[in-house]
């Protein structure tokens, strides 16, 4: 074949294919685009009963995320006026913000406009209903970049190190929550030799307890707050007698730490039967007799008695040493069943 042969071949064949892609436009205008593995399809759809329209373009066909697009339909003359309030979108994804119908008729049936703001990033096919899918994909494109160079916007995933930091920031967590623990239960620094030393916890104890019971508390039916004095009191000798932080610790608490301290099991016993006692009684709904208010002060004077120690080498103010001693033959006198404790008192 001469090269001008060949020329007059190509042209011809070129017009050809350029009258069949005119020829089959009567559909979407847009050239037809390989559909990726992703892509989804936008389904439309109206409430009434209405045959199915042509879809004759839908424009533009890359948009970014949240912008709208618009969906020209050709429903048949069959279908008569069509209600534009009953066209809705049957895609979670895709919303119809508004329709209207075309100023131009359309030669063979009612042409309409609509309006659809896509929620959706990635390729999408137009269809009505379960019908048809068209063939042209239409892309929905992302905001990261600027708004005239679309840019894809990714799904949120897991990352791999999502994991490993969440652990290091729990374990920073727990590690500044033990400092702030460690500097909140900071021991009290260690005595130096020129520090005197606290008298014996009996004595103040008894003072408190006379005070208690001449104070006339139980007598003007104020039992619940006569108990709580009482056991506080209690507390109180127990951390200066047996050198634990009675005062902040429940009654369990007081006797585990009397046991790591290797002392008799009745001690612990004892103070926790008391501690129960008073806090029971305290919180009942009954008001407490003064009869009840005696027999726990008669608890606490013999449980004190039993492991109070006395004063030998230790240098205690005297007029301290002598309103203790008052004080505590005083509360013999108020509560003659309580048990006297020897000279010098029991050795625990």
């Amino acid at each position: 074949m001469k090269p001008l042969h060949g020329i007059v071949v190509c042209a011809i064949a070129t017009l050809c294919c350029a009258g069949r892609g005119e020829a089959q436009t009567g559909g979407l205008t847009s050239p037809t685009i390989a559909a990726s593995p992703d892509t989804a399809t936008l389904l439309l759809d109206s409430k009434s009963a209405v045959p199915v329209p042509s879809l004759r373009f839908a424009g533009p066909d890359s948009i970014l995320f949240g912008d709208e697009i618009i969906v020209h339909c050709a429903f048949p003359a069959a279908a008569g006026d069509v209600s534009l309030d009953s066209l809705i979108s049957r895609t979670p994804w895709a919303e119809v913000t508004g329709a209207e119908k075309m100023d131009e008729p359309a030669a063979d049936g009612t042409e309409v406009a609509i309006s659809l703001r896509l929620g959706r990033v990635g390729p999408y096919r137009l269809a009505w209903g379960d019908g048809h899918r068209t063939e042209q994909v239409f892309h929905v494109t992302g905001r990261l970049g600027p708004t005239d160079q679309p840019s894809p916007l990714r799904d949120p995933r897991s990352l791999g190190w999502y994991r490993w930091r969440l652990l290091l920031a729990l374990l920073a967590a727990l590690a500044l929550l033990l400092l702030i623990l460690r500097l909140r239960r900071r021991r009290d620094p260690e005595p130096s030799f020129s520090d005197l030393l606290t008298p014996p916890a009996w004595m103040p104890a008894a003072v408190s307890l006379r005070d208690l019971a001449d104070g006339g508390l139980a007598a003007r039916g104020e039992g619940r707050a006569f108990l709580h004095e009482l056991a506080t009191i209690y507390r109180r000798f127990l951390a200066g007698r047996f050198h634990i932080k009675a005062v902040e610790m429940t009654p369990d608490e007081i006797a585990e730490a009397l046991a790591l301290r290797r002392y008799p099991a009745w001690i612990p016993a004892r103070a926790v039967a008391i501690l129960s006692r008073c806090d029971l009684l305290r919180f009942a709904p009954d008001e407490v007799a003064v009869s009840v208010c005696l027999a726990q002060l008669r608890a606490v004077i013999d449980a004190v008695a039993e492991t109070r120690v006395m004063a030998r080498y230790t240098p205690v103010p005297p007029e301290l040493e002598i309103e203790a001693h008052l004080s505590w033959d005083r509360l013999r006198e108020i509560v003659p069943q309580a048990v006297p404790a020897p000279e010098g008192g029991g050795r625990v």
